[in-house]
């Protein structure tokens, strides 16, 4: 049997279709305080409840975010991006991108099958902060 499930607690609220006790489709989750959604957390692709495709997760909005040993702050006044990557079976695949509240890339990472083949670290400004 498949359904429409629509989930909240205090600080999240969750939307995704349930199919035979799975979760099918697109799976949604958002930010909320105790009255009304603030923003998107994660979006994600699932096929007979395991993650296949696309996963996306979010900062929430409004948040003060500190960034590296500089202790810069960013205000976030939209969704921004935290981080991207491919899903296949439930295992990271291909490029996984994490980035600064500001957009800038903080790491870049290549999977296959769930295994890190490279990892590539960066500070705020751009330059290669790790590499392995």
């Amino acid at each position: 049997m498949s359904c429409f499930i629509k989930k909240r607690n205090k600080r999240s609220y969750e939307e995704y279709f349930h199919n035979n006790g799975k979760i099918e489709g697109v799976y949604k989750s958002f930010y909320c305080d105790y009255h009304e959604i603030q923003s998107i957390y994660e979006e994600s692709e699932y096929i007979n409840g395991i993650k296949n495709g696309f996963c996306k997760i979010y900062y929430p909005i409004g948040l003060l975010i500190s960034l590296d040993d500089n202790k810069q702050f960013f205000m976030c006044s939209s969704p921004v991006l935290k981080s991207e990557h491919y899903e296949i079976n439930g295992l990271k695949n291909g490029l996984y991108k994490e980035y600064y509240p500001n957009g800038n890339i903080l790491k870049i990472c290549d999977y296959n099958n769930g295994n890190l083949l490279k990892s590539i670290e960066f500070y705020l400004n751009g330059t290669i902060k790790l590499s392995s």
